[in-house]
This record gives C-alpha cells, structure tokens and sequence, in this order.
C-alpha cells in the first residue's frame, strides 16, 4: 500500500483509522443499490470518503482507471452524496493492486475511508498522554473460523430450603402445626430444618 497522508504547514492533520476498500460489481454499469447504506454513515458523521477511484475492467481484460470527476455522469450522480474529497492520497500502485483483483466485465469502486467515530477517542488518549501500541483489523476468513462464543451456564436451581421453595414448605408446616398435626416440638424441630438445610 502507498496511500499517503499529508499535512498542511507545521499542525498535521489529525485522522481517524482508515481503510483502504474496493467494492467489485458484476457488470461494468454501476448500480448503485449499497449506496443509501453509505450515505447514512457519511450523513451522520460515522466515516469519510477520502479518496475514490472507479476502475472497470471489460470482458476482455482491459482496464480504465478514473477519479470520481473523470467518471461519466450516471456514475457522478451515484456517488456524488458520498461527498468524496478526491485528496490524491490512493496512489497507482494502490489502484494497480485493486485492479488485479477485480475480475473481468467488473466495476469496482476504490474508496479510502476515515472512521470519524475514532478521532475524539483518539484525541483523548493522546491529551492523557497515552499512545496507541497495536492495532490489528482481524480477517474474515478468520472471523469465520473463530469459535462460537461460549454458552453462558443458567444460574444454579434453589437450594432445597430457600426462595419460594422455603416459603411455601413453613406454610404448610404451619398448617399441619395449627391443625394439631404437629406438636410444637415437631414444628419447631421440622422448620429448623427447613431453615438452615441441616
């Protein structure tokens, strides 16, 4: 990768984690149905685009690679809500690489993409003096060989002499007191029980 961030005078730009992303469509007439999805993270300030490239590669292999402006204007249209700031920061080599990956009679669009959502947190581990020492984007392929998260044992039953369970064993054992079944020594003996499990 060769994507480049640059500065302006001697206050370099402060920037969001970023991702370098091609999107590939069968077909080399762009529709634009993942675009509402887009529009919303950039509309409410979760990500933006950065840069955007489009590149189309025909049925016979060949490719053109052009920046959102170059594009034709059914394809202007379809990104323009993106609000794309076309920086230069997506290099050749960066498109190259993209280019091998798409398959032929294909569109593929080339964003680089900040993740606005990080930069106040970013901003406040560095005015606490902190530093970011690993920061790793875990492949698909390995989140689907990952584990199923453990299940969570349900909590253990009651135990004998406690909860409801208790309760309802004392009432009982009032009755049959009250009754004359039990004599008081035989109550006091049997909630005793009851009560401490003994």
């Amino acid at each position: 990768m060769r994507c480049e961030l640059s500065s302006e005078g001697s206050n370099p730009m402060t920037y969001g984690p970023i991702d370098f992303i091609a999107l590939e469509f069968k077909g080399n007439q762009f529709k634009g149905e993942i675009m509402p999805a887009l529009f919303e993270l950039v509309n409410n300030g979760t990500i933006r685009v950065l840069d955007l490239f489009i590149i189309q590669k025909d049925a016979q292999g060949n490719v053109s690679m052009r920046e959102l402006q170059q594009a034709d204007a059914a394809t202007v249209k379809i990104f323009d809500p993106l609000k794309a700031e076309i920086t230069g920061m997506i290099k050749k080599e960066d498109l190259d690489m993209a280019a091998e990956r798409v398959e032929s009679n294909s569109t593929a669009a080339v964003m680089l993409i900040e993740n606005l959502w990080a930069v106040k947190f970013k901003d406040a581990v560095l005015n606490a003096n902190g530093r970011l020492v690993m920061q790793e984007r875990i492949p698909q392929e390995v989140e689907k060989t990952a584990p199923p998260p453990p299940q969570i044992a349900p909590p253990p039953s009651a135990a004998p002499g406690t909860g409801a369970d208790a309760t309802s064993q004392l009432q009982q054992l009032a009755e049959l007191h009250s009754a004359g079944v039990l004599t008081d020594e035989q109550y006091t003996a049997a909630k005793l029980k009851l009560l401490t499990g003994g």
